[in-house]
């Protein structure tokens, strides 16, 4: 199992969260080997991570992630994310 992690800084989690559900949830359940996508809420910045069977899935998510931000959450996220991609080594 691989994960990509993302760190953005935000104007406004509660929309982003909003947009995100709607539009880049369906996007990203699409992408092959998906496993799982969580966005966890860290005040004035959000983490998400998305896992995947394999590494493809979760580079390939990151790649989707970053497009759908330009396209429909750029007015409130500050920057450009920081983008960790990686395999899974221990879980319960």
């Amino acid at each position: 199992m691989y994960a990509s992690i993302r760190e953005y800084t935000t104007k406004d989690n509660a929309e982003v969260a909003r947009r995100a559900q709607e539009g880049f949830v369906p996007i990203v359940r699409e992408v092959a080997g998906f496993s799982a996508y969580y966005m966890v809420d860290a005040g004035d910045k959000f983490f998400t991570v998305t896992l995947a069977e394999d590494q493809g899935g979760a580079e390939e998510s990151a790649s989707k992630a970053r497009e759908w931000v330009q396209e429909n959450a750029a007015d409130l996220v500050e920057g450009v994310a920081a983008v960790n991609n990686g395999e899974v080594v221990a879980q319960s």
